[in-house]
């Protein structure tokens, strides 16, 4: 493939081939698994007569993708014109080659997503929007995915600490291990709330010891999102860096716009006061102005006690506070409870893209929130 790969600007580091028509040996199959390991390199190209035991051996070293493609007409399934062929020859380099993503939540692949466009192969998610962030269930497919994947973005402040460590543990992948280039912690740079005083011993439940790390929903914290995420590619694919600048760009611009309706909604909103069951919404509210006089969970995690409950339904009644919002996981009997005692209405709010109909992109989400807080602490 020497002639494809020139003309597409792509480099081979090395056959698997010593020279031209020898079988591959022992040494050197060893020096190839170690430079492609060195240089990062997850592609391995051949054809059908030479996808043998050699090929699926380097393969398995270096967790590389091994490719079958044509190198005549009929190669493969397909491939039954010049033309068909070498469109066929493209679009497998395309798929092959893009850079691979794994991120821990939908909202950071969203983002991904809008910033690497074309360059950007298929964003895996390790949750999915309805979920409980603090507890996600790993699939089978959530192992391949981290093996082959070349950059790894998580949001941090202990908020994956339940899952991340095993999963990369497990992937075996040297590209998205912590402290690789390919593994990044979107909450750098980032202020958080919440930041306890002292750190005890006593980390029940779902409390983070480095803040409240629930600040994708915070109206600010796209934009750092999407630098972070800016950052992350263009340190792992350079020669994709005007690329992602432009869509980064184009993002940011759209984001602007956005921003203008959302602070047009939080001045209505200010003042104004709601119950949660748990403190995802609290950057949220922080931006509008708005009060939590508290959670159903009496510490992050820990399930509602019918004395806290109680305390609760006293405080909402002495207050006249009439809206409690929860996301979908946990709009349990608790919260159908305490808003029974009180007459309060309750707002389910996706905590993640895809959390609830319409919120399909990071964009999209806080256009829901922003508007799901005005219908209900306003116009309801």
């Amino acid at each position: 493939f020497n002639y494809l790969l020139e003309s597409c600007g792509m480099e081979s580091i090395g056959t698997l081939e010593p020279k031209p028509g020898l079988p591959p040996t022992p040494k050197h199959m060893a020096d190839l698994v170690r430079r492609m390991k060195d240089q990062g390199v997850k592609v391995i190209l051949t054809a059908k007569w030479s996808n043998n035991s050699a090929v699926r051996f380097v393969a398995k070293k270096t967790g590389a993708r091994v490719v079958e493609l044509p190198v005549m007409v009929g190669g493969v399934k397909g491939a039954d014109s010049w033309l068909e062929m070498m469109d066929l020859l493209h679009d497998s380099l395309v798929e092959a080659c893009a850079v691979k993503v794994v991120t821990t939540i939908p909202d950071l692949a969203d983002l991904v997503s809008v910033i690497g466009r074309e360059r950007i192969g298929k964003v895996t998610s390790l949750a999915e929007g309805t979920m409980d962030v603090h507890a996600v269930a790993l699939h089978p497919s959530s192992l391949i995915a981290a093996s082959q994947a070349d950059v790894f973005f998580q949001i941090g402040l202990s908020l994956e600490h339940a899952y991340v460590p095993e999963l990369l543990g497990q992937a075996h992948n040297s590209l998205i291990e912590p402290g690789s280039p390919g593994f990044i912690t979107c909450a750098e740079g980032w202020t958080p709330v919440e930041v306890p005083d002292v750190i005890g011993r006593d980390l029940s439940g779902d409390r983070h010891p480095e803040g409240n790390p629930h600040f994708n929903l915070d109206p600010e914290g796209g934009k750092h999102l999407a630098d972070r995420i800016l950052e992350g590619l263009i340190a792992n694919d350079q020669a994709g860096e005007e690329g992602y600048r432009a869509c980064h760009g184009a993002f940011l611009v759209e984001l602007a716009e956005h921003e203008k309706r959302w602070a047009e909604l939080r001045k209505k909103l200010r003042g104004k006061r709601v119950v949660m069951y748990h403190g995802d919404f609290n950057y949220l509210l922080e931006s509008c102005g708005m009060e939590s006089i508290g959670t159903l969970e009496p510490g992050p995690g820990l399930p509602p006690t019918p004395d806290h409950m109680a305390d609760l339904v006293r405080r909402m009644k002495d207050q006249g506070v009439k809206v409690i919002l929860t996301a979908k996981w946990s709009n349990e009997a608790a919260v159908r409870s305490v808003a029974r005692e009180t007459g309060a209405r309750v707002v389910e709010l996706p905590v993640m893209v895809g959390g609830v109909k319409g919120a399909d992109s990071w964009l999209e989400m806080m256009d829901v929130l922003h508007d799901s807080l005005v219908e209900a602490c306003v116009e309801g």
